[in-house]
C-alpha cells in the first residue's frame, strides 16, 4: 500500500502530462517518458502551489547537469592534452557550458564539434527526435549518425522518438541547437520512482533483509572497450564513491582532486531556499560528518552480464540509513550509471479448473479426451519449494538430484529437474507444491501407477523442471539478480519453454519486468505466465513482472461446486482479491483470468512420503487431515498455473500436428512461438459478468481493468475434432517492416454445421524490452483492423473495444458477430517500429471456409540450384541443405579444409523477403565455447541484401565481405547473422561438430543457432546454404595484380610502433588488397600485426574493438630504405568496395614513417587509377593517442575486381 499512497500523491502530475511545444524538454515532458525521483522532488518543491517553482528548479537542475557534462569533457581534454585549441587555456572561472556557448557560433548549421575520442568523455543524455513522417527506427539511425552509436530507445511514438544516448557535452549541445531536443540525465532522473522511500521503509521495518540496489550501467562503459569488464566498472564506481565520501576540503576536479558529493548531487546543489523535509533527508545523508566505512565493509555486488546490471548488496544492520542515503546519491552522480532501482524481494501471490478452462461445461474435458494432456511437455516453475514425494509427483523408483548443475532426468515420472537456488526444501502445505500440482500433478498412490486424483493438474501428462527460490523468510523468495539464471536451467536442461511465476512485487515496470521482456524478445519460443497480484479492485495494482509486455498476466476468477463458498457467485465472476489494471502506461492487464478462488491441489507434508487423497474429495472449509496430501488455496498464484498448464496443452496441440484439422497429423507438426500461444489463449477468452466483492458486485466487461481479454476457454480457442465446429487460420513467425501491410482474407461459411456466431482475430508480437520506469512502454507499434469485403457494409473494425487504433498494447483483438457468406480482409499494419522489422503471430477463428488468402505467408516455391553468381572459372561450391525446420537471427558453424581454400561468397537461407542487414564474423578454430565471446571474433563484412524467402537462395555476393583463406587441414569458424530479425533458417542436427556435408576440398560441420548479437544459443543446428570458394592453385589466374607505393624516404627519420591510415577504392570497381610491404628500421626478426576496419580510422584510434586483425606474423626486417614484405599467405585479403574507404593500422617495433610536409592529415599521399592512400597518424602505444601528418611508408599489393 505504500506504493499506492505514493501514486496518489503524484496522481495530479502523472495524469496531466503534456508534450512540450517545439523541441524543448520540460519536466512534464520528461515525466511522460520515465517515472523517476524527479517526480517526487518536483512534488515536494511545488508544495501544492503554482508550477513556477517547478520550472525554475527543473531549469536549474538541467543547467547544473550540462555543466557536469562539460566539466567531464574538459577534464578529459586536460588529462589528454587536448585543450580547446592550439595554445588555448581553459577559463575555469566561467561555467563550462557558458564557456562553450561563448566559443561556438550561434544558430543552426554551425560546425559539429570534435570531442576527445574516448569513452571517458561520454555522458548520458536524453535525445528526442521530432522528425515528421519517420519511424522510430529511422529516427534512431539519425541520432546514431549525429551523436553516438550508443543509443537506446526509451519512447517511440508517432510524433517523436526519445533515446538514452552516450555522447559528449559539446556534441549534445550541437544537437540541441540543430533540430533535436536534448537534455543531460540528472541524478534524480536516474533514480526510479520511490527508491529512496522504499529503501528507508525496508531499513526501518524489515531488518532481516539485505538492501539490494540494482544499477543499470551505461552500455558504452563495457561494450566499447576491449579490456574493461562489467566487474571492472562495478569496482570503478565503488572507488569513486569511496573518494567522494572521504573527500578532502577545498579540492576540485580541475585541480586534480575530488569534488564532494554535495557539490555533484544536483538535488541539493541547486536548492537554495524552501528546504523541505525531503531535502533534510538528503542533507543528513550527504553531511561531511558522516562516517560510512561500515557500508563498504559489508558491501558486495552481483552481476547480470546480459542486461549490464550491477546489484550492490549491503547488510542493513551494519549500515545507517544516512549512509545508505549517501550511497544512493553517490550512485546517481556516476556518469556510467543510467538507472537505479531497489531490488526488493518478491512474494508468493483443480479438477474444477480442468473443465472450466477446457469446455466451460461441468465435468467435460474434451482436450483430455482427445489425448491432449501435456504429454511430451515440460513446464518450469519458480517457487518456494516442491514436495517431490507427494503422490502427485512421487516417483518410487527414484528422484532427480537437487543441485545447481541443471541435472535433468527425463525418466522421472514428474520432476525431471530440481534446481536448488535456495535450500531445496518445502514447508508444510507450501506454495510451490500447490502451484506445481495445479500444472502437472497426477496422482500415483504407489509412486508408479497413475490414476485419476481429486487434484490432478491442468496438464497432468506434462512434467516439471523446478527452480527453488524458497528461503526462511516466509512468503519472501530469493530471486537471482541475473534473471537469465532463472530461465536457463529449465530451458537448457529440460527444454522447458513455458515458465510459471506465481510471485511478484508492487512496483511499476522495472528491472524484473524488463528482464522478462528482454529474455522473451531474445528467445521467441519462451512463454512466461505470471500472477497479476492480490491487491483487490479498488486501485491500479498490477505487480511486477505481470506488468511486463511479453508475459501472460493472470487474474483470478471464481471456481465451481466444492471449490466455492456458499456465498460465491461462480465461474463468471472475478474474485474480489484479484488485482486490477491498467499498468502505469495504461496497457491492458490482467491479460486473462482463470480459476483462482479456492483451488484444490497437492498439499506438501514435510515428514510424509506418498501423502495422497482422502477417501472423499474435500470441499472448501473442510479441515483436511494432516496425513492427506491435498490443500485448498486462493490467489492469482493459483490462477497463473492454470494458464501455464493450459499453455502446455496448446504447445502439445501444435507439436503433435492437431492444427488445422483438430486431430493429430504428424506432417502438420509445428513448434509455436510464445506470441502464438499467447494469441491463442487470449483470442478464446470469454466475457465475465462482474467482480464479486462478497457483499456486493461490480460490473465488468472485456478489455477492462479487471478481466482483460476474459476467462480462459480452450474450446473457444482452437479447432478440436468432435468437440467444436470452430475453424482457425494461423500466422506465425512472420516478419513485417515499417509501413508494410499484411492481409488475410476470410469468408464466413455457416452451412457446414458451424454454429460460431463471432469472428475473432488476435494479433500478438513480442516487443523489445523497455526502459525501467517507462511511461510509454510499447516500442514497436503494429495495428490490427478488419474490413468488410464487398457488399454495402464499409464498416472498419478496430481492436480492444476502441473506435480507432491502439498504440499502447502488443496484444490486439477484434471480435464481432458475422453472418454466413460475408467476407473480411484482416490487416496487420506496421505503424511505427523502433527496429528494422518485427515478428508477429495472428490467430483468426470462427466459421471460416477453406478458401481465403494471405499476403503474410506466401506459398514457397523451392529452387533446385543456387541463384547464379558471377564467378571465376575456378570457383567451386558446396551446399548443405535448404530443408529447414527452425530459425534464429544467426548461425555459427565450422569448416575444415582438406586443401587450402579461400571462401569468396555464399548463399544463405532466410524466410524474410525484406531487406536485411547482415554481419559476417570469423575466427580461427572452432566456434564451440565462443558463442557468447564477441571479442574473440573478427567481423569481415556488413551488408544489406534482399531476402529471397523460404526455399530460395539469398546470395551474399563476391566482394561484399573479405575473402577468408583456410589453410590445409585447418579449421575456421563462421558466424553469419541478421541484425534486425530472426528469420535465418537452419535445420535441426544430431551433434555439434559432426560433419554434415563434405567433398574433396572441405567439410562443413553441424553448428549452433545464435541470437543477435552473440546472445541466446540453440545447439545442434545446421547452416542452410552454399559456400563458394577457390582452391589454392586452381583459380583462373586471370586477375591482374598491381602495386601502389607511398615512399621509403626516411629523411628526416621518424619512428613509432604503428601507423594508421586510410585507403580508398577511388575507381569504378572494387579492389582486393592481398599484401603490404612495410618499412622497418631493423634487420632482426620482428612481430608485425595489421588491423583493418570498414570506414576511416578517424575517431577509432583508441577503440580496439572496432578493428579486426588481418595479419600477425614474425618476419625478418630488411632495414632502412628497403621494403619488408608481408607474406601473402599470412595476410587475410581485404575487399574495398568501389568508392569506399578502409582504415588500416600497421603495428610493429621500429616502424619508419615520414613527416608529411605538403599537407595535413587526410591529404592524398599516393594515387593510381584504382586506389588512393591518405596521410594518417603515428601511434606511440597500441591503440593510443596518435600524432598527425604521418605518412606510412610502404607498398600496397592489390587487384581490381571487375
Amino acid at each position: 500500500m505504500r506504493r499506492l499512497l505514493l501514486n496518489a500523491i503524484l496522481f495530479i502530475i502523472h495524469k496531466h502530462h503534456h508534450v512540450a511545444h517545439g523541441n524543448a524538454i520540460d519536466y512534464e515532458d520528461f515525466a511522460s517518458i520515465l517515472s523517476s525521483e524527479a517526480d517526487i522532488e518536483t512534488n515536494a518543491i511545488a508544495d501544492g502551489s503554482t508550477t513556477e517553482k517547478v520550472s525554475v528548479w527543473w531549469d536549474n537542475t538541467i543547467d547544473f547537469s550540462w555543466d557536469e557534462a562539460y566539466r567531464l569533457e574538459d577534464d578529459v581534454r586536460n588529462r589528454r592534452g587536448l585543450r580547446g585549441g592550439e595554445g588555448e587555456q581553459i577559463d575555469a572561472t566561467t561555467p563550462p557550458r557558458r564557456r562553450m556557448k561563448n566559443k561556438l557560433a550561434k544558430g543552426k548549421n554551425k560546425a559539429r564539434p570534435k570531442p576527445p575520442q574516448t569513452k571517458e568523455a561520454l555522458y548520458p543524455f536524453l535525445v528526442c527526435d521530432h522528425s515528421k513522417g519517420k519511424s522510430g527506427y529511422d529516427r534512431m539511425k539519425e541520432v546514431q549518425q549525429a551523436a553516438s552509436k550508443w543509443t537506446v530507445v526509451l519512447l517511440n511514438g508517432s510524433q517523436r522518438t526519445c533515446f538514452l544516448t552516450g555522447t559528449t557535452a559539446s556534441i549534445a549541445d550541437y544537437l540541441d541547437d540543430n533540430d533535436f531536443a536534448v537534455i543531460p540525465f540528472t541524478s534524480s532522473m536516474k533514480m526510479r520512482l520511490g527508491v529512496l522511500e522504499e529503501m528507508h521503509y525496508l531499513m526501518d521495518s524489515q531488518k532481516e533483509l539485505d538492501v539490494k540496489l540494482a544499477v543499470q550501467v551505461a552500455p558504452w562503459t563495457v561494450l566499447d572497450d576491449d579490456s574493461e569488464t562489467l566487474n571492472d566498472t562495478a569496482e570503478n564506481i565503488l572507488n569513486d564513491i569511496k573518494d567522494m565520501l572521504n573527500v578532502r576540503q577545498n579540492r576540485n576536479l580541475e585541480a586534480g582532486g575530488q569534488r564532494k558529493l554535495s557539490e555533484r548531487f544536483e538535488v541539493l546543489a541547486v536548492r537554495t531556499q524552501n528546504a523541505d523535509n525531503r531535502a533534510q533527508i538528503w542533507h543528513r545523508g550527504l553531511s561531511d560528518d558522516n562516517k560510512c566505512s561500515n557500508l563498504f565493509d559489508s558491501l558486495s555486488f552481483e552481476l547480470d552480464e546480459d542486461d549490464l546490471v550491477v546489484t550492490y548488496i549491503f547488510d542493513q544492520e551494519e549500515v545507517s540509513i544516512d549512509c545508505a542515503t549517501s550511497f544512493l546519491a553517490s550512485l546517481a552522480v556516476q556518469k556510467d550509471v543510467v538507472s537505479i532501482s531497489l531490488s526488493t524481494s518478491v512474494e508468493t501471490m483443480n479438477v474444477e479448473a480442468q473443465w472450466i478452462t477446457q469446455s466451460g461445461k461441468e465435468d467435460e474435458r474434451p482436450w483430455f479426451d482427445a489425448g491432449l494432456t501435456g504429454k511430451g511437455q515440460v513446464v518450469s516453475v519458480s517457487d518456494t519449494g516442491l514436495d517431490v514425494d507427494n503422490c502427485y509427483f512421487w516417483d518410487a523408483t527414484g528422484e532427480v538430484d537437487k543441485d545447481t548443475k541443471k541435472t535433468t532426468d527425463f525418466s522421472r515420472r514428474k520432476v525431471v529437474q530440481y534446481y536448488a537456488h535456495e535450500n531445496g526444501k518445502e514447508a508444510d502445505l507450501g506454495h510451490g507444491t500447490h502451484v506445481s500440482g495445479t500444472i502437472v500433478g497426477h496422482k500415483a498412490d504407489d509412486g508408479k501407477k497413475e490414476s485419476v486424483g481429486f487434484a490432478d493438474g491442468v496438464a497432468k501428462g506434462a512434467k516439471v523442471a523446478f527452480f527453488d527460490m524458497g528461503n526462511d523468510q516466509g512468503t519472501n523468495l530469493s530471486l537471482p539478480n541475473d534473471m537469465t539464471k532463472l530461465f536457463k536451467p529449465g530451458i537448457e536442461g529440460a527444454g522447458a519453454m513455458i515458465h510459471n511465476g506465481s510471485w511478484g512485487r508492487l512496483v511499476h515496470y522495472d528491472v524484473i519486468s524488463k528482464a522478462f521482456d528482454r529474455f522473451a524478445y531474445q528467445n521467441e519460443d519462451f512463454l512466461a505466465v505470471v500472477a497479476a497480484g492480490n491487491l483487490g479492485n479498488d486501485a491500479e495494482a498490477i505487480i511486477e513482472p505481470a506488468n511486463a509486455k511479453n508475459v501472460i498476466a493472470v487474474g483470478a476468477s471464481q471456481s465451481h461446486g466444492k471449490d466455492l463458498y456458499w456465498y460465491d457467485k461462480g465461474m463468471d465472476y472475478v474474485a474480489y482479491f484479484s488485482s486490477v489494471g491498467p499498468t502505469e502506461d495504461d496497457r491492458i492487464k490482467p491479460d486473462i483470468v482463470a480459476p483462482g478462488r479456492t483451488l484444490l491441489s497437492a498439499g506438501a507434508r514435510q515428514n510424509k512420503v506418498g501423502e495422497c487423497d482422502d477417501n472423499e474429495r474435500p470441499k472448501v472449509g473442510d479441515t483436511i487431515k494432516n496425513n492427506v496430501g491435498l490443500s485448498f488455496s486462493q490467489g492469482t498464484s493459483m490462477a497463473s498455473p492454470v494458464v501455464a498448464g493450459t499453455a502446455a496443452l496448446v504447445r502439445q496441440y501444435f507439436q503433435d500436428g492437431y492444427y488445422p484439422s483438430g486431430k493429430p497429423n504428424a506432417p502438420d507438426a509445428m513448434t509455436p512461438t510464445a506470441a502464438l500461444m499467447k494469441a491463442v489463449i487470449l483470442n478464446g477468452g470469454q466475457p465475465l459478468t462482474g467482480i464479486d466483492n462478497v457483499s456486493s458486485t461490480k460490473p465488468s466487461s472485456p478489455y477492462d481493468s479487471a478481466q482483460g481479454f476474459g476467462r480462459l476457454s480452450l474450446i473457444d480457442s482452437l479447432p478440436l475434432s468432435g468437440a467444436n465446429s470452430l475453424q482457425a487460420k494461423i500466422v506465425d513467425r512472420t516478419e513485417i517492416a515499417n509501413d508494410e501491410t499484411h492481409t488475410v482474407t476470410v469468408q464466413i461459411d455457416k452451412q457446414n454445421g458451424c454454429d460460431i456466431s463471432d469472428l475473432s482475430a488476435t494479433l500478438v508480437w513480442t516487443d523489445p524490452p523497455a526502459a525501467s520506469g517507462c511511461q510509454a512502454c510499447l516500442l514497436n507499434d503494429l495495428d490490427l483492423y478488419i474490413d468488410h469485403v464487398g457488399g454495402g457494409n464499409a464498416e472498419k473494425h478496430y481492436p480492444n473495444g476502441h473506435g480507432g487504433k491502439d498504440d499502447l498494447n502488443n496484444v490486439e483483438r477484434i471480435r464481432f458477430e458475422v453472418d454466413h457468406g460475408e467476407s473480411f480482409e484482416i490487416s496487420v499494419y506496421a505503424s511505427n517500429l523502433s527496429t528494422a522489422s518485427q515478428s508477429y503471430s495472428l490467430v483468426v477463428t470462427g466459421c471460416l471456409s477453406s478458401g481465403g488468402s494471405s499476403s503474410a505467408a506466401p506459398t514457397p516455391t523451392p529452387t533446385s540450384s543456387p541463384t547464379p553468381l558471377p564467378t571465376d572459372p575456378g570457383t567451386k561450391s558446396i551446399e548443405t541443405t535448404y530443408d529447414s525446420d527452425d530459425h534464429d537471427s544467426g548461425v555459427m558453424f565450422d569448416i575444415t579444409a582438406t586443401h587450402t581454400v579461400t571462401i569468396e561468397s555464399m548463399d544463405i537461407h532466410v524466410s524474410s523477403t525484406s531487406n536485411e542487414e547482415i554481419e559476417i564474423f570469423t575466427k580461427i578454430g572452432s566456434h564451440e565455447g565462443f558463442e557468447s565471446s564477441p571479442k574473440r571474433w573478427s567481423r569481415i563484412g556488413v551488408l544489406e541484401v534482399k531476402g529471397k524467402g523460404t526455399n530460395h537462395h539469398t546470395p551474399i555476393p563476391r566482394y561484399s565481405f573479405s575473402p577468408i583463406r583456410i589453410d590445409e587441414n585447418k579449421m575456421q569458424a563462421f558466424y553469419i547473422t541478421l541484425c534486425h530479425s530472426d528469420t535465418m533458417l537452419y535445420t535441426k542436427g544430431r551433434k555439434v561438430g559432426d560433419i554434415f556435408v563434405s567433398n574433396s576440398d572441405l567439410a562443413i560441420h553441424e553448428g549452433t543457432g545464435v541470437g543477435y548479437p552473440f546472445t541466446s544459443t540453440t545447439k545442434k543446428r545446421v547452416f542452410n546454404g552454399v559456400l563458394n570458394y577457390i582452391v589454392d592453385g586452381e583459380g583462373s589466374g586471370s586477375t591482374p595484380t598491381h602495386e601502389l607505393e607511398t615512399t621509403f624516404d626516411q629523411k628526416p627519420k621518424f619512428e613509432s610502433i604503428g601507423n594508421m591510415f586510410d585507403i580508398e577504392a577511388s575507381g569504378s570497381v572494387a579492389v582486393q588488397i592481398f599484401s603490404f610491404d612495410i618499412h622497418l628500421d631493423s634487420i632482426d626478426k620482428e612481430n608485425v600485426m595489421i588491423y583493418t576496419r570498414e570506414g576511416s580510422y578517424k575517431g577509432y584510434e583508441t577503440i580496439k574493438t572496432e578493428w579486426r586483425k588481418i595479419a600477425d606474423v614474425d618476419i625478418k626486417g630488411q632495414g632502412l630504405n628497403t621494403p619488408t614484405p608481408i607474406p601473402q599467405d599470412e595476410f587475410s585479403p581485404v575487399v574495398i568496395p568501389a568508392g569506399q574507404t578502409q582504415g588500416f593500422y600497421v603495428r610493429s617495433r621500429e616502424i619508419v614513417y615520414t613527416k608529411y610536409q605538403q599537407g595535413g592529415t587526410g591529404s592524398v599521399a599516393a594515387t593510381s587509377s584504382d586506389l588512393q592512400i591518405f596521410v594518417g597518424v603515428a601511434t606511440r602505444k597500441t591503440f593510443s593517442r596518435a600524432r598527425g601528418k604521418s605518412l606510412w611508408n610502404g607498398i600496397v599489393h592489390y587487384s581490381p575486381l571487375s
